[in-house]
């Protein structure tokens, strides 16, 4: 089957600025407040799962979508879609391990469901890919399209009305005719420096698109995030949606336009998820307290100085230790190195998912160093795996690392790569790293999520007036160190990811 798929040459940023499906004038006045449309737990089985950042990258559902009284959920953690009838738990489509849904469309009429996924298992770029689905059988098509790879970096997508994917890819042509979706007049009421929209809907027969517009401010040296969504026709706004607080970054994932107008967000977190059906509001009535005002968690604090001697290091080493781990050579045997019994706890040690497809006793040689929660023994990692060692534990729901598994951590990564006296957390790394503006991050700095994540920074680069980043991370959900390419600078540092500079680098 052949996928339906198409792209616009000047991109997301500039010509898709001109379309959002059917936003009447009569579905902006019927509501007059937002609603909460849909709600459900967490962790109880049959509803998705939901893995808190604990010194760990936070792994709970990405994206959704709604048409009519179905609504289909994604659940990273147990590898399927939920598919919900009026409220109620329906049926699912399961997936493969590595598929991490990013965005979803669904054909009503063609009982078809088209999802844009992340491949977990691939470590070089961000591999993307586009697959279909029948919700009535629960099959997926056989063969899937490739987006994005190493040599193929896609920047921005989205489906239109008709289930069309629109992408925008690095490097592609320009155009004259873009035009920024904040209006000059609209701007005052942002205000700030950094000002960036992303696009999650776009109705070419109507020529309407809707976007995330945010800002950021600096008041009482605490970072403010300022958002709002912003509904375009024919090149004039026309409406606005203020969002329901959140704690994760509002991205394309988490809003979705409905056939009939309606603008619906997903917010997740431990206590459940919940959908809300957004009102929206003439453009002439925006003011800036209309605005959502978030502060975006970040940790200045240092912490105690420790009783060791940190070391200079220029980026060029920095990249030969993080490229030394990322392609370490290594023999894994699920019979030596899949043994539980050989850890302090077995309950809490989990095999990364990417190895389970070599669990057949027999010697396999890999490379990349697996994700240990609490580890970051790279330098004895292979020694330690001839010996017997567990490869690696991804349940990083425990209070710390589990003797007898071997590999890193995303902190106990950036450790290794900066050649640290000892393992820092996420919450440490304020040690020895200092905060620097977001217009003067660069090339091996990193972004520091305190108390969750971090990844090193290894390209910056601007397209279409947008910020890129390029990133390694030793990834809790991939269960190995990955390059991630294509990254929305602003979109990360929305999320809490404070650029920071090693205070020692050359």
């Amino acid at each position: 089957m052949k996928l339906l798929r198409k792209s616009i040459g000047c991109g997301l940023a500039a010509a898709m600025l001109c379309s959002i499906p059917n936003v009447s004038a009569a579905a902006s006045t019927q509501m007059e407040q937002s609603r909460l449309y849909f709600s459900c737990t967490v962790n109880d089985g049959v509803n998705p799962g939901f893995i808190p950042a604990n010194e760990c990258e936070e792994i709970s559902s990405d994206t959704f979508f709604v048409s009519g009284n179905t609504i289909f959920v994604d659940d990273t953690v147990n590898h399927r879609i939920i598919v919900y009838e009026d409220g109620n738990y329906s049926k699912e489509i399961p997936l493969e391990w590595n598929m991490d849904v990013k965005q979803m469309y669904y054909d009503p009429q063609n009982d078809l469901l088209k999802m844009v996924y992340l491949d977990l298992n691939a470590d070089d770029a961000t591999h993307l890919f586009l697959t279909e689905a029948h919700p009535a059988n629960g099959q997926l098509e056989s063969e899937a399209e490739e987006l994005s790879n190493a040599e193929k970096v896609l920047l921005e997508y989205c489906f239109d009305q008709d289930g069309n994917l629109l992408t925008q890819y690095l490097d592609e042509n320009e155009t004259a005719d873009g035009i920024s979706l904040v209006s000059e007049q609209q701007k005052y009421a942002f205000g700030g420096s950094d000002l960036s929209s992303r696009i999650f809907s776009v109705d070419k027969d109507t020529n309407q698109t809707a976007a995330i517009a945010t800002s950021y401010v600096q008041q009482d040296n605490l970072s403010v995030a300022r958002e709002c969504i912003l509904v375009q026709q024919g090149g004039e706004m026309v409406s606005f949606a203020v969002p329901k607080d959140h704690t994760n970054t509002l991205d394309r994932g988490c809003i979705q336009s409905a056939d009939d107008g309606s603008i619906y967000q997903m917010n997740v977190d431990e206590s459940g998820i919940q959908i809300f059906q957004l009102a929206e509001r003439d453009i002439a009535e925006l003011k800036e307290e209309d605005l959502l005002q978030r502060i975006i968690a970040e940790d200045d604090a240092n912490g105690i100085e420790p009783m060791a001697s940190y070391k200079s290091i220029t980026k060029t080493r920095v990249k030969s230790r993080m490229d030394t781990y990322y392609k370490l050579p290594w023999t894994f045997n699920s019979n030596r190195n899949a043994n539980k019994s050989v850890t302090a706890n077995p309950q809490q040690v989990q095999l990364p998912s990417w190895l389970s497809s070599y669990a057949d006793g027999r010697d396999h040689s890999l490379t990349n160093v697996p994700y240990c929660w609490g580890g970051w023994n790279a330098e004895t990692f292979v020694s330690n795996i001839n010996a017997g060692k567990f490869a690696g534990n991804t349940c990083t729901t425990s209070s710390g690392y589990v003797s007898g598994t071997v590999g890193m951590d995303c902190s106990g990564y950036v450790s290794v790569a900066f050649d640290l006296p000892y393992k820092h957390g996420t919450s440490t790394l304020s040690n020895c790293f200092t905060k620097v503006s977001n217009a003067n991050v660069a090339a091996y700095y990193i972004m520091n999520k305190a108390g969750s994540h971090v990844v090193i920074v290894t390209k910056v680069y601007t397209a279409n007036g947008t910020k890129y980043v390029d990133t390694y991370e030793e990834s809790s959900s991939a269960g190995k160190i990955v390059v991630r390419t294509g990254r929305d600078f602003l979109s990360l540092y929305n999320s809490g990811f404070v650029p920071m500079k090693y205070n020692y680098i050359q």
